[in-house]
């Protein structure tokens, strides 16, 4: 079993990876790396939606209009929370398919995923 430490405010949080169940019910030890990275990060930093907002205007909304709305050359985002939870988003928007560019890690930091990834999700 892993164990990882994390230091919150000065505080030791031991999590206990290897025993924790996602969201859905399924078992964390199904997830690829991508995916599991992304869902340790979306449990513990669940994204700052005005912050996203801010981020995803900049570099997103060229293609999937402005708040995610519009499409265009991307589909529109409104009500992606229906088709995939947040971890699943975060992995998407790390690792995109073509012809979505893959912002991450430069010029998009794994917070700044995080934080489109939030706003990502509350678009209706």
């Amino acid at each position: 079993m892993r164990i990882a430490a994390i230091v919150l405010c000065g505080s030791i949080v031991v999590v206990l990876a290897g025993c924790a169940k996602s969201a859905s019910g399924g078992d964390d030890a199904s997830l690829n790396e991508s995916e599991a990275h992304a869902h340790f990060a979306a449990r513990y930093y669940a994204g700052d939606v005005a912050r996203g907002q801010v981020i995803f205007e900049t570099n997103c909304s060229t293609c999937h209009g402005s708040g995610g709305r519009s499409g265009g050359v991307g589909p529109s985002l409104v009500d992606e929370s229906e088709r995939q939870d947040l971890s699943r988003t975060i992995v998407w928007i790390e690792n995109p398919d073509p012809p979505m560019p893959k912002l991450f890690p430069s010029p998009l930091s794994e917070r700044d995923v995080a934080d489109v990834a939030a706003f990502v999700q509350q678009i209706k």
